[in-house]
């Protein structure tokens, strides 16, 4: 191979092989290593060993796995600690909460959540894996969970759902309801 300066690239330091004076007809070029490719800063491809690309893919969001939404495994949580205080009636919300590791009255909030309207809850739990974070959150139904008539729930979490795009705080999609699942009855 010819001598590098360290001024050429590697394509100019090949080139003099295939020269007619150098007589060589075939040059194999071989490395035994797997290469890894991710997608690097604006949209360059950027080729590394398999362990540093598997590390780079942990770190980025397009090959994370879709996770079910937070506010089903919220909800799901709340029916959980409300289920242990229906059916131990020794057990008060201020030693459940203790247990839980929760305050108080974050524990009172999750207790709300648990008494939506089922339609809502229905919706919520319907929802897709995704690895986006969704329109529904625990926040934004706190004020839902505060009404205590289903059908109010049920318009004020519809009017949640048909937000404009520009009034959430991302760029997320407005919510569509599961396929498999009606998604509201609002009135008769």
């Amino acid at each position: 191979l010819p001598v590098s300066n360290g001024l050429r690239n590697r394509l100019l330091q090949i080139n003099p092989l295939f020269e007619p004076e150098n007589e060589i007809n075939e040059v194999l070029l071989w490395d035994g290593s797997d290469f890894g490719r991710v997608n690097g800063a604006k949209g360059l491809g950027r080729i590394l060993s398999p362990q540093e690309a598997q590390e780079v893919r942990s770190r980025q969001r397009r090959y994370l796995l879709p996770k079910p939404p937070l506010i089903q495994v919220i909800l799901r949580r709340a029916h959980e600690l409300q289920a242990r205080l229906t059916a131990d009636h020794s057990l008060t919300r201020e030693s459940l909460a203790k247990e839980s590791g929760l305050n108080p009255g974050h524990l009172t909030r999750l207790l709300r959540l648990a008494d939506l309207a089922p339609e809502i809850q229905h919706y919520i739990l319907a929802l897709p894996p995704s690895i986006h974070r969704g329109v529904v959150t625990e926040r934004r139904l706190r004020s839902i969970a505060a009404i205590s008539e289903h059908g109010a729930q049920l318009e004020r979490f519809y009017s949640l759902l048909t937000l404009p795009v520009r009034a959430q705080k991302k760029s997320t999609p407005v919510a569509s309801p599961p396929s498999h699942r009606p998604l509201l009855h609002l009135g008769a």
